[in-house]
């Protein structure tokens, strides 16, 4: 079944299946009038943000996890201690 999933792949490959969904794309941007560069970059513009925002909350959440961490351990020291 692999063998018959990468000849697929390289056949897609061959003929360009991407590239072509891309033109057409462009085409049916150009037909209801709009800017296909124009599009692009606002897409480029959203993706950049929402990886930037995707960072911001991991980071948010490592910083909560560590906090979390710390207080745990913390508070078993204190329990030693008594």
């Amino acid at each position: 079944m692999s063998v018959t999933k990468r000849e697929a792949e390289i056949n897609l490959d061959e003929t360009d299946f991407y590239e072509r969904k891309a033109i057409n794309k462009r085409k049916k941007l150009i037909l209801e009038g709009r800017d296909p560069d124009e599009e692009e970059a606002e897409r480029a513009k959203l993706r950049r943000k929402k990886q930037k925002m995707a960072r911001k909350l991991a980071k948010e959440q490592f910083k909560l996890k560590r906090k979390k961490k710390e207080d745990l351990e913390e508070g078993g020291d204190v329990d030693k201690v008594k």
